[in-house]
């Protein structure tokens, strides 16, 4: 049987400063090339937690401890923070408390300079994971130029240029809109993927964690853990309310809906077709209120994102069969927006786009998104001119993805 890479074994912290515990008999295993969410309020004990883990406590913060904790089968009060921090990569919430030198490349190298490894490997690490977080073009710039998706990018490379066995991600959604979060969460999927290290996520977010699959999610509340599993189990429980956690929203539409949650329509919902429509006028709007009325019976899509080409011109139809309700309206809420395509095509997931534009805009924007790896739905490509078409099938060919035609 594998070996935890991390063990708690009824572990209890209290802060010298307190006078009850902040943790109490935990116990956890977290094992090699997991990917774990952590989730909880404010004050559950969640960053005291990670804060164990990187060994903050006990040699920062101070505080009584009862139980073990183990780091590659080795108590963490028996190694150095040192030795620690060679096992454990921490990105913290707020990245300009990471940052200590005057460029990127700087700040990513440093912990090697602290481990005097020669400039040449130096280089050569530094250029590897920058490329990976698609940082290399600002390597000589001040991380005070950077935003704030960026920041984090940097505050990553910093930590898996030490080749660390676990990475920490202290709330990383917290000063980031839900369209970069979006990218960040993808960002630290790609990573694991790439790196096969064990991953630890620490955040409140639920749904936008969500958008990329975890093996587990564990739920804490005031410094005990309540539930340990996967997803679709604690989705399919009233766990997530009860313990102060936005459920997502599109558990609250099947709520509203007076649907009865169970484990296998959680599955069903998460491995929904997902769609991004791109749309004008009158072609635009029939189309997005027949996929919220696809959603609306249960069908098995959902519109993740919507962009108008040409916002002046996507007011919706008026249609008696779009009569607002709650869970209509919690359906138009869920998806994002969009005016600019290629922005869309960078932050979503989606299995296919749909085209509902002019002609003088389709064959452009399928050839796009084939060639940027979506599969694509047009509609009346034949009023494209014959180069225009072999252009759109050459792109699919050179893809390999799906082109699906709707003419008449």
């Amino acid at each position: 049987m594998q070996e935890a890479i991390i063990e708690f074994k009824d572990f209890s912290f209290k802060y010298n400063a307190l006078a009850q515990p902040t943790l109490n008999n935990i116990n956890l295993k977290i094992y090699p090339k997991e990917k774990v969410l952590i989730v909880g309020t404010s004050g559950c004990g969640k960053s005291t937690l990670v804060n164990c883990i990187n060994g903050l406590i006990p040699f920062t913060y101070k505080g009584e401890i009862s139980g073990t904790l183990t780091i590659k089968g080795k108590k963490t009060i028996d190694q150095s923070i040192v030795e620690l921090s060679s096992s454990i990569g921490t990105v913290l919430q707020d990245t300009d408390c990471q940052f200590i030198s005057m460029t990127v490349l700087e700040d990513i190298a440093f912990a090697l300079e602290n481990q005097c490894v020669k400039q040449k490997e130096m280089i050569d690490r530094v250029n590897r994971v920058s490329q990976i977080v698609s940082m290399n073009d600002y390597l000589h710039h001040a991380p005070s130029e950077l935003s704030g998706g960026q920041k984090q990018r940097v505050a990553i490379a910093g930590v898996m240029v030490d080749d660390v066995d676990v990475m920490l991600f202290d709330e990383p959604l917290a000063n980031l809109d839900p369209a970069t979060g979006k990218t960040a969460i993808k960002l630290i999927d790609d990573i694991q993927k790439k790196t096969e290290a064990t991953v630890i996520i620490v955040e409140h977010r639920l749904e936008d964690v969500l958008y990329k699959s975890v093996d587990r999610i564990v739920l804490m509340d005031e410094g005990r853990i309540v539930f340990d599993g996967n997803s679709d189990d604690l989705l399919s429980l009233n766990l997530l309310s009860k313990h102060g956690i936005r459920e997502p929203l599109y558990l609250s539409a099947l709520k509203y809906a007076n649907v009865e949650i169970n484990k296998e329509m959680i599955w069903e919902v998460q491995n929904m077709l997902k769609v991004g429509l791109v749309g004008v006028g009158a072609m635009g709007s029939g189309h997005l209120a027949n996929y919220l009325r696809l959603m609306r019976e249960g069908a098995d899509v959902q519109l993740v994102a919507v962009c108008d080409v040409r916002p002046e011109q996507m007011e919706r139809k008026e249609n008696t069969d779009l009569n607002i309700e709650i869970k209509q309206e919690t359906y138009e809420a869920h998806y994002n927006k969009y005016t600019d395509f290629r922005e869309m095509m960078a932050k979503e997931e989606m299995d296919y786009i749909d085209f509902a534009v002019p002609t003088y805009l389709h064959a452009e924007m399928a050839i796009a998104a084939l060639e940027n790896g979506f599969n694509v739905l047009s509609e009346k490509p034949m009023a494209l001119n014959v180069q225009q078409c072999e252009s759109m099938i050459g792109a699919q060919m050179r893809s390999g993805k799906t082109l699906m035609i709707a003419q008449c």
